[in-house]
């Protein structure tokens, strides 16, 4: 009897895995909404510096090439809808992950019925299309967040997290100072909810350890430098002018230097960004940012010496962290890049069949309507926010969220300090992650009323 049943094993065997295959396919294309609508993945002035850096194998000297490699083979070369799939595809597999953790009871429908809630108001489906290591932190955040309240994984689950943790961390110099820092932060979860993460925090912390050393080690072979990111006294000068920290500063101490920036103390970048991109910023005015490196240190050793600069800057760090998560706009830089721009130009080089695409797409045309869109997200995210509060506030919550928010809270925090006092302020730094809160609310939301539907039932 039992070879005769071999072949219907085989054929629901198969079914099984065909369901599969086209249960993550159309959650794939669900969060790759943003990008069908547009007609092409989106691009940001950074994709350039990406391509450009794979595609020569030179490393770029502001940022990690990995992501470059990353687009580069994922493309096989050939299409750049690859790796931009790719991104939604797994975002989708850890979403579906967090839903299925939180809400056991949930079908594959029903999943992917609350990705499309999700999706349609958190506006995840332009970043997770967006050709940026940005989505890369949500990945990583949600594979932090299955590895700390999962009890029950496979290896094979478990080493897929680590792996996702490890690229999103090497993918973004701000993603790999979060790893580093929050295996401590966890530490202190552990003991405040009285749970064993032990494993899951030396876990974290050996991959941060790994990332951290394969940056370094890129940039030592490429160039000799031992260091995870060169241009770190760059930004850190533009962040200081932009918080008025750096005029505060040579304002007193420029008579008795000959820094050349004390020249421009008086028309320094309001923006960090603009001191660090525009091209008669200091940063340009007095050579490359190479040479401007040891002057720059020169500057901070010298803030770092004085209590009172001390103290002042880090009064302004708890504030610029602060105004950092509150900035949530989508689409944010999301330019109209002309042909003959340094974006056009790394698609055409790179990718001469879509050139054309690129020029055509709505964000080309100008023709995406983030106005509109974006107040519809925060609408969601107050009231989503709003309705999750009320729920714990008479007990109608469930207390196995707790622990789920503490990790997303406290990497949206880390993210918005590091990227608000290391970078700048920008909505696109915070915008990136903080749709994941209202994510979690939505997922909140629908345990709550599965859980009012079942208790209709039995009183009925």
């Amino acid at each position: 009897m039992y070879p005769l049943l071999l072949p219907s094993r085989i054929i629901v065997m198969s079914s099984n895995v065909s369901k599969s295959i086209g249960f993550y396919l159309l959650g794939t294309i669900l969060l790759s909404a943003g990008g069908l609508y547009n007609g092409f993945p989106f691009l940001n002035g950074d994709t350039a510096s990406y391509l450009q850096g794979a595609f020569t194998g030179n490393l770029p000297y502001e940022r990690p090439v990995f992501y470059g490699y990353f687009l580069k083979i994922v493309s096989l070369g050939f299409s750049l809808w690859l790796p931009a799939l790719v991104q939604s595809g797994l975002l989708f597999f850890l979403l579906h992950k967090t839903i299925a953790h939180f809400i056991p009871d949930v079908g594959r429908r029903a999943s992917l019925l609350l990705t499309l809630v999700i999706a349609a108001g958190t506006g995840v489906w332009w970043e997770s299309m967006t050709l940026l290591p940005d989505i890369f932190l949500c990945c990583m955040l949600l594979a932090i967040l299955l590895l700390v309240v999962e009890k029950s994984k496979s290896k094979g689950v478990t080493t897929l997290y680590m792996l996702v943790v490890f690229f999103g961390a090497i993918f973004h110099n701000s993603h790999l100072l979060i790893l580093v820092i929050f295996p401590f932060v966890l530490y202190i979860i552990g003991r405040l909810f009285k749970i064993e993460v032990g494993k899951v925090k030396w876990s974290l912390l050996v991959i941060g350890v790994v990332a951290f050393l394969c940056s370094a080690f890129a940039n030592y072979i490429d160039n000799g430098e031992f260091t995870v990111n060169r241009a770190s006294h760059v930004f850190l000068m533009g962040k200081l002018s932009e918080n008025g920290m750096l005029k505060h500063h040579l304002d007193r101490r420029c008579g008795d230097h000959d820094w050349d920036i004390c020249a421009d103390k008086d028309s320094l970048p309001i923006t960090g960004f603009q001191f660090v991109w525009n091209g008669d910023s200091p940063a340009y005015k007095y050579g490359s940012w190479r040479g401007n490196k040891e002057e720059y240190q020169e500057v901070f050793v010298s803030i770092l010496k004085s209590p009172k600069h001390v103290a002042l800057l880090a009064y302004k760090s708890a504030i610029d962290g602060l105004v950092q998560l509150f900035q949530f706009n989508h689409g944010t830089l999301l330019h109209r890049y002309e042909r003959g721009s340094n974006v056009q130009e790394a698609v055409s080089n790179y990718y001469p069949a879509e050139s054309h695409s690129s020029l055509w797409s709505k964000q080309f045309l100008m023709q995406l309507p983030f106005d509109t869109l974006n107040m519809w997200y925060k609408f969601i995210l107050v009231f989503s926010t709003a309705v999750v509060f009320y729920l714990f506030s008479i007990g109608k919550a469930s207390s196995k969220f707790i622990l789920g928010y503490t990790v997303i809270l406290i990497i949206i925090i880390l993210n918005a300090y590091i990227t608000g006092n290391l970078a700048n302020i920008s909505e696109r730094l915070n915008t990136r992650v903080l749709w994941v809160l209202p994510a979690m609310n939505v997922v909140v939301i629908c345990d709550w009323l599965m859980g009012r539907s079942e208790n209709s039932g039995v009183k009925e």
